[in-house]
């Protein structure tokens, strides 16, 4: 999702596009996440692992349960999803020799009784430079 090519949509900060609010006869918008988040971060080639990459977390709501997963860029097996009840990490399962470019798509998504009430997606560009240092 590119903010400025899609109706209902805005930048809420140089990082994270929202969606505004749509019609609910609209399903297009409606199926849309929440907002999304670009993220970037880089590791020297041969870093120790494993090691945590990233953490999403949300406030604890006893009202809402949440589910974390992966959406795309993780075929390879390099990245695992850890999930407790309000905090999901990113880690790196081995040690990866640069360079090297990975674009991970994590979603999150919030349901209420069950029922799916939102969804929100962060994409991480990470980055492993060829050299050690």
């Amino acid at each position: 999702m590119v903010c400025m090519l899609l109706m209902n949509v805005s930048w809420q900060s140089s990082h994270k596009c929202v969606r505004q609010r749509c019609s609910i006869l609209d399903s297009d918008c409606q199926n849309l996440p929440l907002s999304k988040s670009f993220n970037y971060i880089a590791f020297s080639s041969n870093f120790l692992a494993p090691a945590v990459l990233f953490k999403i977390a949300t406030v604890p709501d006893r009202r809402f349960s949440y589910r974390f997963k992966f959406l795309d860029g993780h075929q390879g097996g390099e990245f695992a999803l850890m999930q407790s009840a309000y905090v999901a990490t990113i880690n790196v399962m081995r040690s990866i020799e640069g360079p090297k470019e990975y674009n991970l798509d994590v979603e999150m998504e919030v349901y209420q009784r069950g029922v799916l009430a939102a969804r929100y997606v962060s994409k991480i560009f990470f980055n492993i430079s060829e050299y050690p240092f």
